[in-house]
């Protein structure tokens, strides 16, 4: 489920970055997808707080600029328009999907670290 549309992401949000509808529809399904992973499943599909719809627009964005860095599956670290030269980084897979992890995680905790969703601590019946 798709916690947040494109109209709330340019209307409420006021993003900028995800300029085309499908495009962000299909990003922020993975965001939505990712924020389920973070809550553990605590997120009521009948009650989508602006809060969390937020979290999804934060970490569109973040998965939308991942995108854009990455050609042929490397990441760019600096390119030349005159002269076409393009440098990739030589970081390992892992350690750049640890740190999108990271960044997506602080995303979501921006947003709904005073709501519980992301609270991990065992609480007495």
């Amino acid at each position: 489920m798709i916690y947040a549309d494109h109209n709330f992401y340019i209307g409420e949000y006021r993003g900028t970055i995800i300029a085309e509808q499908f495009t962000f529809e299909r990003l922020a399904l993975r965001a939505s997808e990712k924020l389920d992973h973070f809550t553990m499943g605590r997120i009521n599909p009948s009650n989508i707080t602006d809060d969390v719809r937020r979290a999804v627009c934060a970490m569109a964005d973040i998965l939308y600029l991942a995108e854009k860095r990455t050609s042929g599956g490397q990441n760019i670290a600096s390119e030349s328009n005159d002269g076409y030269s393009v440098t990739y980084v030589t970081t390992g897979e892992r350690e750049m999907i640890q740190a999108q992890e990271e960044k997506l995680y602080k995303a979501a905790y921006a947003y709904l670290s005073r709501t519980g969703l992301m609270d991990f601590g065992v609480e007495e019946c």
